[in-house]
């Protein structure tokens, strides 16, 4: 029996690239022996002191921080398995109705998976990345220096396969 292959999908819940992306991983798990732990990034962090990005895309990136924050602390208080159904609403709302990831996207998000809605209020506390925990600075792929610059999300890794596992 093939060994399923473990896969690591990092996302920033704003990113339209990481949205499909993570829709495709989830079409793949059905057809391969393929698991997917999901993690959380943040393009605000990933992009700081970048000189060279557009006011627009900045201003963009102000917006995530609520966003990014929340699902960082559900995935502390509730484990990886609770990252998957939050970012599932949080993206259906932002990505496929348009909403944005406003706090009034995460809070409904919050309602329709059975997680606390103050944690929106814990969102607010800070508009900029001074202050974030750790994981939210540490959580990124693997190699990140190897990475052109200007690679975000969505990033997936997995171990190449070996003969056991093909």
């Amino acid at each position: 029996m093939p060994t399923p292959v473990n896969a690591e999908f990092w996302f920033d819940p704003a990113c339209p690239w990481a949205w499909l992306s993570s829709r495709w991983i989830l079409e793949v798990e059905k057809v391969r022996d393929v698991r997917t732990t999901w993690h959380v990034m943040s393009l605000a962090i990933l992009n700081e002191g970048r000189d060279d990005l557009p006011e627009k895309y900045k201003a963009m990136l102000a917006g995530t921080w609520g966003a990014v924050r929340v699902l960082i602390a559900a995935g502390q208080r509730h484990g990886n398995e609770a990252l998957l159904p939050l970012y599932t609403a949080i993206g259906e709302r932002a990505h496929v109705q348009g909403r944005g990831v406003g706090l009034d996207v995460v809070a409904e998000a919050l309602e329709e998976t059975g997680r606390t809605r103050s944690a929106p209020t814990s969102a607010r506390r800070s508009s900029r990345t001074t202050g974030w925990p750790s994981s939210a600075r540490s959580s990124r792929p693997p190699r990140r220096a190897s990475r052109p610059a200007g690679c975000g999300t969505a990033c997936c890794w997995s171990p190449a396969p070996t003969a056991s596992s093909s």
